[in-house]
């Protein structure tokens, strides 16, 4: 393979050993690694790509300034083609994050609008900075003689390959974690049944976020504690990913502590057979991870999709526990026989060593995977049966919280009538250019709807009879969004208390006439129309502020205040909670209650849209005030819990919601919990949160 480097680093081939005597005398001349690692977050990406290759090209061949991690480094970004990011970035903006859990780095960008060859070619050259960053600790491990900033050459090639070996070798630390303790077993009082649903999940989810790998891992996961079952989705490297060459020494040696004379080896034929070998150790890992989720999970099968969780399965592999702890896990440290010299492009050799108990594995001539019809899990399909159409009954404690008695009770978001919706667009079309006609298609709307409604009512009615319950209970209920339907009992004391699902159309067309009344200088009629709006709608932000817009417009503010305060007990989502500060903040401001007009606005995030306003605003209401300071976020809260205004979300709503989240996963019903999983993952920014929430919704 030509080498671009090789007259650069003559001496590491030629006298790798002399080279690493001597390192201790060039370190101090030499960068050191963090500095070199760091430029590629603190400069944008293509120049820090740049400037490296090109102080590598113009080092002179003796140049003690330039290490043999930098001389590595050139050669892994230029084997990604890292140099051609610049014209693809000025398109596709591309800022390089460090992750909290594993420090390694992450590439943010729009992905969606990038073609499949420019995604799989950014994701190279973040795996080979990854690689980069785990040589660095690969060097500085415990028990190695060398120091990164002495390290050859060579001995990062050396130290590259090995990492891929051990990929498997902490395994047996993953399987000890059911020992532990899970800190998400309990979310804001909602405590989770250990082994559970809840359990498991969050455990896989906290083992995937702190894996360190080579490779971006993305992966969805599929959780049956009631069956010992575990499923799991996670995405393999394109073969061009992996290493294009490799130092190999004359004589084999363990490790990295020695640098002996050998020879650069183009391995472009192997990288298929090393893409397959990796997939193997990394599903072992990820078995392992599932293994120690509990003592429960008795089976795991992994699907590995190349590239990406959208791309056909190309490796499929079922686990039994007995057989993985007994005659596979022993296998997976650093001296067993999955770590082995020459493993690295030998998938045939690893395969002998996991013994899956089933497989859908189909490699080409080459050892490229080629895809394959995956594995049944064997999962109760009931259990992702679509939210409308699920009539399994709730727990009786989730039933008293969610006022439902089945599933599909808590449906809010499917289809109710396609006409109708089709209707209410066209006159939503018509509102700015012919109010008046736009009123009267509004007006028609809210009658058919109310039809509906009542339907539906008298059905469910009807239903709750048949099965032995009080049809007096029911009433027509108005979600804007699943989070709303989930609240619900903030807004009605009756613990009998069922619902029927009120017609969409009926309510955002009554909605519209809320601002087409106002529009007309109609107040009353506006407020009129607002006020049903929250009647049929008491756990939505949507109708409250519906009604927030009449009463400005009847410049109500003292009325505008009320509302805001009520409001905010099911604000859970940061666009609403900004809106609502704001027209709260100004409301106050009319009042001449200053201070809490001050505390609002310092609640309003400058990201949100309101967030440029709201800080004009706020300067022009500290002038009037004689200059006064801005106040913190402490002493805003404060203020505001002193003036009875809620702090959103407020600690009930989370808290509601997570009794929710925990109860429902742990029931088995992954489908309802995932919306409330990931309202609260984004509260309280829990990336295993988040990452349960996605495998809840999606499934493996």
């Amino acid at each position: 393979m030509f080498n671009p480097f090789r007259k650069k680093n003559s001496s590491d081939a030629g006298d790798a050993a002399t080279t690493n005597a001597g390192a201790s005398d060039k370190a101090p001349t030499c960068r050191p690694i963090t500095e070199v690692m760091n430029e590629f977050r603190t400069v944008p990406l293509p120049d820090a790509v740049d400037a490296l290759l090109f102080r590598v090209s113009m080092a002179a061949p003796d140049d003690a300034t330039v290490s043999g991690f930098e001389h590595y480094a050139a050669r892994l970004l230029t084997e990604a083609n890292a140099s051609s990011l610049r014209a693809m970035a000025v398109e596709h903006p591309i800022e390089v994050r460090r992750l909290t859990l594993t420090n390694l780095l992450w590439f943010y960008f729009d992905a969606d609008a990038m073609s499949v060859g420019q995604r799989a070619h950014v994701l190279g050259v973040e795996s080979a900075l990854n690689r980069l960053l785990l040589v660095e600790r690969g060097l500085s491990s415990e028990g190695n003689t060398l120091t990164p900033i002495g390290a050859t050459e060579a001995q990062c090639s050396m130290c590259d390959w090995l990492n891929l070996r051990l990929l498997t070798h902490p395994a047996q630390k993953s399987i000890d974690a059911v020992e532990s303790e899970n800190s998400l077993l309990t979310v804001n009082g909602a405590a989770g049944k250990r082994g559970g649903n809840w359990d498991v999940s969050t455990r896989l989810a906290r083992a995937f976020e702190t894996m360190q790998l080579p490779y971006r891992l993305e992966y969805r996961f599929d959780v049956d504690a009631s069956c010992g079952t575990v499923a799991v989705s996670v995405t393999l490297p394109r073969p061009e990913q992996l290493p294009r060459s490799q130092w190999v020494p004359d004589q084999p040696v363990a490790g990295i502590a020695a640098s002996p004379i050998g020879a650069w080896v183009d391995r472009t034929a192997q990288q298929p057979a090393a893409a397959s070998t990796y997939g193997l150790r990394l599903a072992a890992r990820v078995a392992a991870a599932a293994f120690g989720s509990s003592v429960g999970i008795a089976r795991v099968v992994v699907h590995g999709h190349e590239d990406s969780l959208n791309n056909s399965v190309a490796l499929s592999l079922e686990f039994d526990r007995m057989t993985f702890m007994m005659g596979v896990l022993p296998q997976l440290n650093a001296h067993g026989a999955a770590c082995a010299t020459g493993t690295e492009y030998n998938p045939a050799a690893l395969f002998a060593v996991l013994k899956p108990a089933r497989f859908a594995v189909q490699p080409d001539a080459n050892g490229h995977n080629q895809p394959v019809q995956k594995l049944d899990a064997g999962l109760d399909p009931t259990r992702r049966t679509p939210l409308d159409e699920d009539v399994r009954p709730l727990p009786d404690d989730l039933a008293a919280l969610l006022h439902a008695d089945r599933v599909r009770d808590l449906d809010v978001l499917s289809t109710q009538d396609a006409a109708l919706d089709e209707r209410l667009r066209a006159a939503q079309a018509d509102r700015a250019d012919a109010p008046l006609l736009a009123t009267a298609q509004m007006e028609d709307l809210v009658a058919e709807g109310e039809k509906l409604t009542a339907s539906n009512l008298e059905a469910a009615r009807a239903d709750t009879v048949a099965r032995g319950g009080g049809g007096e209970n029911v009433k027509p209920l108005y979600c804007e969004g699943v989070f709303s339907r989930y609240l619900v009992d903030f807004a009605d004391e009756n613990p009998a208390a069922r619902y029927s699902r009120a017609s969409d159309v009926e309510q955002m067309a009554r909605s519209a006439l809320t601002e087409l009344y106002s529009g007309l200088n109609d107040n009353d009629a506006a407020i009129a129309a607002a006020q049903r709006c929250v009647e049929m709608a008491p756990s939505s932000p949507s109708a409250y502020q519906d009604l927030i817009t009449a009463y400005v417009a009847a410049k109500r503010y003292d009325l505008v205040v009320d509302v805001a305060k009520r409001l905010l007990r099911f604000a859970v989502i940061d666009g609403t909670i900004a809106y609502t500060y704001y027209r709260l903040a100004y409301a106050f401001w009319q009042t001449g209650r200053l201070e809490e007009a001050v505390a609002c606005y310092a609640r309003v995030s400058p990201a949100s849209n309101m967030g440029e306003s709201a800080a004009r605003e706020l300067s022009q209401l500290l002038g009037e005030m004689g200059g006064r300071p801005p106040m913190s976020g402490a002493e805003s809260a404060a203020t505001l819990r002193a003036a009875g205004v809620p702090i959103a979300p407020t600690d009930e709503a989370v808290a509601l919601m997570s009794k929710a989240m925990v109860g429902l996963c742990d029931a088995g019903m992954p489908l309802a919990a995932a919306p409330m999983a990931v309202i609260v993952g984004s509260i309280q920014r829990n990336d295993m949160i988040t990452a349960t929430a996605n495998s809840m919704k999606e499934g493996a």
